[in-house]
C-alpha cells in the first residue's frame, strides 16, 4: 500500500517537516534564519505536500493589505 500525499500548513511547531525536501521544491537550500522570520510574520502562510516524510511541493503566500480594498492572499 502506498502512502497518501498529505498537505500541511507549516508553523514554528512543525517546521521540522522541512528537514526532508525533494530536489527542486525550493530554489535554494532553506536558511533557518529566513524560515524563522517568515514564520514569525502572522500574514505569511506556507503549505507543503508530503509523500511519506518527504516534502514534494510547496506554496507560499502573504496577506496583502491595501487602504482601499479588503485584504487578499
Amino acid at each position: 500500500m502506498t502512502n497518501p500525499i498529505a498537505i500541511h500548513q507549516i508553523t514554528r511547531t512543525d517546521a521540522t517537516l522541512l528537514n526532508s525536501v525533494a530536489p527542486d521544491v525550493f530554489d535554494a537550500p532553506i536558511n533557518a534564519a529566513h524560515l524563522a522570520a517568515f514564520l514569525a510574520e502572522p500574514n505569511h502562510a506556507m503549505f507543503v505536500a508530503t509523500d511519506a516524510d518527504t516534502v514534494i511541493g510547496q506554496a507560499r503566500g502573504m496577506i496583502h493589505h491595501s487602504p482601499d480594498e479588503a485584504p487578499v492572499l
